[in-house]
């Protein structure tokens, strides 16, 4: 069967249950996806909004547990309107009482309204996502593969030998090479302006020195974020999560036999599932959303003293404030690791390491996704712990960011320096500067270091950083690089030499962080990529014509080079040098 004949037998296949009491809403909200309907859904639900009470069902689907009859919710992020079926005509109009007190932008409320025989068939013809795992549930299908274990969701290339790894990682760097060419080629015949004299020949845009291998291949994560909930047993378990659990498909297997997870991360896993299982507290469920331990996270470090691994551990809970609970989970945890937390680092061992901190983190979220302002409660020694990188000693809080691979993190800082071509008169922006890492290691070779990053523990962090190891040339704002690059840049215009280091996060810089750099007196920066279909879009605006809204000069790939900082996984950081024409 082919799977156009898939499609069409899961189409069929569709339960119309609940089509005929369906609800078509207009959100006002023209991006927002049905699984951001149904958190906000649930959040204003718990908070009683419109005084409308629900009488939940004894047993709950995935979708009753977010309001009470609800079969299906069906929106396209591309329009505003999203229709609710409902499992009867009560809970139909239930919901209409409760939905009329939802707001999209700018305030609007909700407008609820019964859909009629034209929404009724729009919504059961366009159920692309049944279809679609009607179809990945069929093994003889056609398409990719369905993932068989958690290791192809967190180290999908952990079969294969390490040097075949860097030979897909640079295939896979070439071909978004030839993209951004490809790109910018497009752009200039949008505009209907001649191709770019710099545009080379080759298929890349610019000439690539190939992927300098991590020098840790195993156990190199500094950091884990393990998910607490249920196996395939239900059973209390703590690891990675398998499959979706909104969908109430997903459970969790442990990190022991992962081979990016350190013997230390293993060991705490261990000991946290111990305690967890004694202590009469329930995984947090995200179908019900009861429960208590939401995630563990554990980040490693070295000790100052003697060198030897140092770990943060911090454990996400589901409460909402202080409270007796709280004080009785924290006296549990650290009567669990004071054996872990006491004498020298040096004297601890793999099964048993060194706990420098650990904490407490707390929320009632409906999302795991940890709120920036969530309060967090230390349990036992300090507030962070400190890692290493070309001799400088960086402080790592719970929530800062830290490149995870702490060795693979010193080629990369080398690289860029590299890059950059720095001398004692260099003025260095380093946008997006986390903890600090890319602009102190580079400060003793320029005359000034600016930084800025959204994240206040990040700036804070990067703040003591840099007293920390003595360097003084630094300044640090926090916010958003758009709101802030403008006002610092201008400061600096008598300099001849500025130079930026852009280390974005996975989504890239924003347009107009992009628009400044392009139209400002930059003439070089190096763009550190850690999702190169992100550099490929932002790529587009660096290099497009001049027109009234650009009328800087396009900047130029001359070279680009990429670091494997994630062995067994098909990511890989990409440095690309921009100047201009």
């Amino acid at each position: 069967m082919s799977d156009t004949e898939k499609i069409a037998e899961a189409a069929a296949a569709i339960p119309t249950k609940g089509n005929d009491h369906l609800l078509k809403c207009e959100t006002y909200d023209y991006y927002a996806t049905e699984g951001a309907l149904r958190k906000e859904i649930t959040k204003k639900m718990k908070a009683g909004l419109g005084g409308v009470e629900f009488k939940p069902s004894e047993e709950p689907s995935r979708l009753e547990s977010v309001m009470p009859g609800l079969v299906r919710i069906g929106k396209n992020p591309s329009s505003s309107v999203a229709y609710l079926s409902f499992a009867n005509e009560e809970a139909k109009e239930k919901a209409k009482e409760f939905l009329v007190h939802l707001k999209g932008k700018k305030s609007q409320h909700w407008e609820v309204a019964d859909a009629g025989s034209d929404d009724v068939n729009y919504f059961i013809n366009k159920n692309k996502e049944q279809i679609k795992r009607a179809l990945e549930d069929d093994p003889s299908s056609s398409k990719r593969p369905k993932p068989s274990s958690i290791h192809d969701f967190t180290e999908p290339l952990y079969q294969q030998p390490y040097a075949d790894q860097l030979k897909q990682k640079e295939s896979n760097i070439n071909s978004h090479l030839r993209k951004m060419k490809s790109n910018i080629t497009w752009s200039y015949k949008k505009e209907q302006k001649p191709l770019p004299s710099w545009l080379p020949d080759t298929k890349e845009v610019c000439p690539f020195e190939g992927v300098v291998p991590s020098p840790v291949i195993d156990g190199y994560r500094n950091k884990v974020e393990l998910s607490i909930g249920y196996d395939k047993d239900q059973k209390p378990a703590v690891g990675f999560l398998f499959g979706k659990t909104h969908e109430a498909r997903g459970w969790i297997e442990g990190p022991y036999d992962m081979k990016i997870v350190s013997a230390l991360a293993k060991s705490t896993a261990r000991k946290f599932t111990e305690y967890m299982l004694t202590s009469g507290h329930a995984p947090y469920d995200k179908l019900t959303h009861e429960g208590m331990f939401r995630s563990l996270l554990i980040r490693e470090g070295v000790s100052k003293d003697d060198g030897a691994p140092v770990l943060l551990v911090d454990v996400q809970l589901n409460i909402a404030e202080e409270n007796e609970t709280l004080t009785s989970i924290c006296e549990g945890l650290a009567k669990t690791f004071t054996p872990w937390a006491e004498g020298a680092a040096k004297d601890h061992t793999a099964e048993e390491p060194f706990v420098g901190s650990l904490s407490v983190t707390y929320h009632t979220s409906v999302s795991n996704m940890c709120p920036e302002d969530a309060p967090c409660k230390l349990v036992l020694g300090a507030a962070f712990i400190e890692d290493c990188a070309n001799g400088l000693r960086f402080k790592v809080s719970p929530r800062s960011f830290f490149q995870v691979n702490s060795k693979g993190n010193e080629v990369l800082l080398n690289t860029i320096g590299k890059y950059a071509s720095l001398d004692e008169g260099t003025v260095l922006l380093d946008l997006c500067c986390g903890t600090g890492t890319i602009g102190i290691s580079l400060a003793g070779k320029v005359k000034k270091v600016v930084g800025i990053d959204i994240a206040k523990s990040s700036i804070e962090d990067a703040k003591l950083n840099a007293a920390a190891n003595g360097v003084e040339n630094v300044e640090y704002y926090c916010g958003k690089c758009e709101d802030l690059v403008e006002e610092i840049l201008g400061r600096y215009k008598g300099d001849s030499n500025v130079v930026a280091i852009v280390d974005p996060p996975r989504g890239g810089l924003h347009k107009k962080v992009l628009t400044f750099l392009r139209n400002s007196n930059l003439q070089r920066f190096v763009y550190v990529s850690c999702n190169q279909n992100s550099l490929c879009e932002n790529t587009t605006l660096l290099c497009k014509a001049t027109s009234t809204k650009l009328p800087g000069a396009p900047f130029v790939p001359t070279k680009a080079i990429g670091v494997d900082l994630f062995p067994h996984c098909d990511q890989q950081e990409l440095i690309v040098l921009f100047e201009r024409q």
